[in-house]
């Protein structure tokens, strides 16, 4: 079996309540660069058509969530507040589940097709996917397996993107 190789890890994902609670605390107690937060909510960027094929658990999907996002240490945190928080979604049902916290961890693979591969033959179902900017993305729970939820994409985004893409050659997405 050829193994998947991971190429960087650049983001930790949080589900909250409140998005902007969770920045204002943070910056209470941290020093970190303001500059680099950013707030996103997926129905603007739906509406923009920077986001779409929204799948949940191999059906579509139609669920909105507000993203803020800042660059702590070197790596990109990324707070998610379900714009509903009564279910039926991965990150609303996650917040019911488990409450808030750690949801993911994002990595970059230099061989992603072969880590699709090895998932299906695992019997790792795909969480959550979507596209955006036309570059795909998929949530797999490895909780079991490995002990955490894995976001894996096309694209490195937040505060190492843009050393990742220069030292390639490339920009960033």
């Amino acid at each position: 079996m050829e193994k998947a190789k991971p190429e960087v890890v650049f983001q930790v994902g949080m589900v909250v309540r409140d998005a902007e609670e969770k920045v204002r605390a943070l910056k209470q107690w941290f020093d970190f660069d303001e500059d680099s937060i950013v707030v996103k909510d997926t129905r603007t960027m739906t509406e923009q058509g920077i986001f779409h094929d929204n799948q949940y658990l191999g059906k579509p999907a139609e669920f909105y969530i507000k993203t803020i996002r800042l660059s702590f240490g070197g790596i990109d945190f990324e707070y998610i507040e379900p714009l509903n928080q009564a279910g039926g979604d991965p990150f609303s049902d996650w917040l019911l589940e488990h409450g808030e916290g750690i949801h993911h961890i994002n990595v970059k693979f230099e061989n992603r097709e072969r880590l699709v591969e090895n998932m299906e033959q695992l019997g790792v179902p795909v969480l959550h996917s979507a596209k955006m900017r036309d570059k795909g993305y998929s949530f797999y729970d490895l909780r079991s397996q490995f002990g955490f939820i894995a976001e894996v994409g096309e694209m490195v985004v937040g505060p190492m993107a843009e050393a990742y893409y220069r030292d390639r050659g490339g920009k960033p997405v």
